[in-house]
């Protein structure tokens, strides 16, 4: 009941601030006016690489909240999806990085590309103008739905296609329960699909700078979270209603079984398309 109560209440705050930024719509839009005047005047922002480099140093306290849970905050393990399994090898690579499985190889494969292409091609343009308060938020969701359908068709394939599950993909299903880092835990090829259709998102919405900026720093947020494999009642899944995300809970039984829930985020195609599992025979 405590549980429920804090997801209503949570729920309730969230559409309240939604009213709250309808009504004062002019304001909103002149402190974030104000905001983006300021940063798009810092050379850091300017930079040509600032996106990919928000996104790879964003991984790091978004892991660390998590590798503090589940090493330091007992407290919260009774949220976990699995509390029978208490296996925290994943965070070994990190706790002791000369162990020859650090992820610093993937975040350094997954940067330099890019960074050497912003340097060949420079093309960061910041406008004068910021985004309204609701376009921000339009242009961020759109972002995630776009994303969210492209990825579930490269992840469908890599389970689907012969040959590529073993080759591409079969490494983050290493373990069968999820944690937190296991969202670093990819080959390259996966790597390059997954950065590809987060460019393909940003550049097919046609999104402001500021709207971009904001999105890579929750996109790797809901990353972290959907391996981290706790089910708290505060999460994105349970605030939003309806059942329209579907969170670490989906994703962890994924990992247990990869015949159910392909899509990362939403649950529209996975529900539409079947791939949930089917609900236990009542016995009569």
């Amino acid at each position: 009941m405590v549980v429920r109560s804090t997801t209503h209440a949570l729920r309730g705050a969230a559409i309240l601030s939604l009213v709250v930024l309808h009504l004062f719509q002019d304001p909103a839009n002149g402190f974030i006016q104000r905001a983006w005047s300021w940063l798009r005047m810092q050379w850091w922002f300017q930079h040509d690489s600032f996106e990919p480099i928000l996104s790879t140093l964003w991984f790091f306290p978004c892991l660390a909240l998590w590798f503090t849970c589940d090493l330091y905050l007992p407290s919260l393990h009774k949220y976990r999806l699995q509390p029978h399994r208490t296996d925290t090898s994943h965070w070994k690579v990190v706790a002791n990085p000369a162990s020859g499985r650090s992820h610093m190889p993937t975040l350094f494969f997954y940067l330099a590309p890019l960074v050497a292409f912003d340097l060949v091609f420079p093309r960061r343009q910041l406008p004068v103008l910021a985004p309204t308060a609701p376009t921000l938020l339009l242009e961020i969701v759109a972002m995630l739905l776009v994303y969210d359908l492209l990825f579930f068709v490269c992840h469908w394939s890599m389970h689907h296609l012969p040959g590529v599950y073993p080759r591409v993909h079969a490494k983050h299903h290493e373990k069968t329960v999820t944690r937190a880092n296991d969202a670093v835990r990819l080959t390259l090829v996966e790597e390059f699909f997954d950065v590809g259709c987060s460019v393909v998102a940003v550049n097919v919405v046609g999104a402001h700078p500021l709207s971009r900026a904001l999105y890579d720093m929750l996109i790797v947020y809901l990353l972290v979270e959907l391996h981290c494999g706790y089910d708290m009642p505060w999460m994105w899944h349970n605030v939003v209603p309806a059942g329209l995300m579907g969170g670490p809970p989906r994703h962890d039984r994924h990992h247990m079984d990869g015949r159910f829930y392909f899509q990362k985020f939403f649950t529209y195609i996975d529900n539409t398309l079947g791939f949930v599992p089917l609900p236990p025979k009542v016995k009569t």
